[in-house]
């Protein structure tokens, strides 16, 4: 807190003279100093700003479609038509030690053809993180999760994940024998241990709400992929159930309309 005395705030006062203090001292003391940020640090490479043109004001209380939200890894072209080429291009991006690396719409799409992503999104939406998952340091993508996208209600790690997100869906490869996708009466022994598992229905798929250690994930189904929607505080069920009920292809979008 700023202590005021007499309508004058010393705040400003007290950083001039620790400014002069430290300059007295030399640079080897300023290089002392580092910002601590590992409350807000999402484990993964920093990347540059690439996220591109802004996006088209939409009224807060409604909805929002995803042509109107910021990808925080811009549109990155991509140079490569093999997905496997594409896998590689993009991790050799990273620092070849995290398995999670930033990835822009563009090549993830390329990377994982047929892959989707929810074109509705809650009104509270601001921007979309974006990662290619990877199998350890092997520059392969892992073999269950194989992508996560972050939806966060402000710019994207300026806070916590707490505070920031509202959900985070994990794609993962489905190599298991498929379920019914119309019948979601079965399937809740394929999630492993968890304390509670109510088969439901998204649109025309089987669907599943799964309660564990991390939260409550709505999962469902689509052709090779399993997508699993974290629900952090800030997303209701019905939004979360409105995302999974959207899904299109990123593949078919577009960069927003900068406004």
């Amino acid at each position: 807190m700023v202590e005021r005395r007499c309508g004058v705030t010393r705040a400003p006062i007290v950083a001039a003279v620790l400014l002069l203090m430290l300059s007295a001292c030399g640079e080897d003391a300023l290089s002392e100093f580092t910002v601590v940020e590992e409350w807000i640090d999402d484990g993964r490479t920093p990347v540059e700003d690439r996220r591109g043109p802004q996006p088209i004001a939409v009224d807060p209380n409604v909805p929002r479609s995803i042509d109107t939200v910021l990808w925080h890894n811009g549109w990155e072209p991509v140079v490569a038509s093999d997905p496997s080429q594409v896998i590689i291009d993009v991790w050799e991006t990273s620092n070849l030690e995290d398995s999670f690396v930033q990835a822009s719409p563009n090549e993830i799409a390329a990377a994982l053809p047929g892959v989707k992503i929810p074109g509705t999104l809650p009104a509270a939406a601001q921007e979309i993180t974006s990662q290619l998952v990877y199998a350890g340091t092997t520059g392969f993508l892992d073999r269950g999760v194989v992508a996560a996208f972050g939806f966060w209600n402000t710019e994207a790690y300026s806070v916590n994940r707490a505070t920031g997100q509202l959900g985070v869906l994990s794609v993962v490869f489905e190599q298991e024998l498929p379920l019914d996708p119309l019948d979601s009466s079965e399937g809740c022994d394929r999630f492993g241990t968890v304390s509670v598992c109510e088969p439901t229905t998204v649109g025309l798929h089987a669907a599943w709400w799964v309660t564990d250690i991390d939260g409550e994930t709505l999962v469902w189904l689509d052709t090779d992929y399993r997508y699993e929607l974290l629900r952090r505080p800030r997303l209701a069920r019905n939004e979360a159930e409105m995302m999974a009920n959207s899904m299109v292809l990123i593949s078919a979008l577009r960069p927003p309309v900068e406004g």
